[in-house]
């Protein structure tokens, strides 16, 4: 388990100018969730495994991680992920086809993925 806390995902916005995404996690069936982090346009960061680990085994209240894309007219556009999907992968790019979000994810062997 250690490894995987020391993983980390990096996470693009390949979207269209002017769309933000926001990364939230939320527990059961709520609406709302703790932000994650927010990427602007063309934006990508790194962030630790440890953020994504599914913790519903020890509170048994199920968890997901909300991927919103926020378009310019208030619009949005959501994908809901299962809490350890992010760290499976070492990178993971959003974007849009139309109205709908995407994601690529990509396997990215564990040495390179340590920070």
């Amino acid at each position: 388990m250690g490894g995987v806390l020391c993983r980390t995902v990096e996470v693009v916005n390949a979207t269209n100018p002017g769309v933000e995404l926001d990364i939230t996690e939320v527990e059961g069936d709520e609406r709302q969730g703790r932000l994650i982090v927010r990427l602007g346009p063309g934006e990508s960061r790194y962030i630790k495994g440890s953020k994504f680990i599914n913790r519903s085994l020890s509170s048994r209240i199920h968890r997901s991680i909300h991927v919103t894309a926020v378009l310019a007219g208030g619009e949005t556009a959501r994908r809901i992920f299962y809490s350890n999907y992010f760290v499976e992968y070492g990178k993971v790019t959003f974007w849009l086809a139309g109205e709908e979000l995407k994601d690529d994810p990509v396997v990215i062997s564990d040495p390179r993925r340590l920070r």
